[in-house]
């Protein structure tokens, strides 16, 4: 399980790539499989999960929002911006549709 604390400010380069922290990408589950769901959150700003929890969380969501309006429509507006990026070799991912 990719566990991570704390939070980064990254720039976002012309081609829309985000560099991935050496400390994050040392962290990395290999059930990540080097790779990113980058999300838009609430707040504006760019969320990065790994593979491995983004899977863990969007089931957990999932399975509340059978009973609950509300939880629906957060997995549904977090899940309608999400993206799925793996590490280039210069450790960046590409934000896609996000930014």
């Amino acid at each position: 399980m990719s566990s991570f604390i704390g939070s980064e400010t990254s720039v976002i380069d012309v081609k829309g790539r985000i560099t991935v922290p050496s400390r994050l990408r040392k962290g990395l589950d290999p059930n990540a499989a080097d790779t990113f769901t980058i999300i838009r959150g609430f707040d504006g700003a760019v969320h990065m999960y790994p593979l491995d929890e983004w899977r863990r969380f969007a089931d957990k969501l999932r399975r509340l929002s059978k009973g609950d309006d509300e939880a629906k429509a957060v997995f549904l507006l977090l899940s309608e911006s999400a993206h799925e990026t793996t590490i280039d070799g210069q450790g960046r991912v590409l934000g896609g549709a996000v930014l």
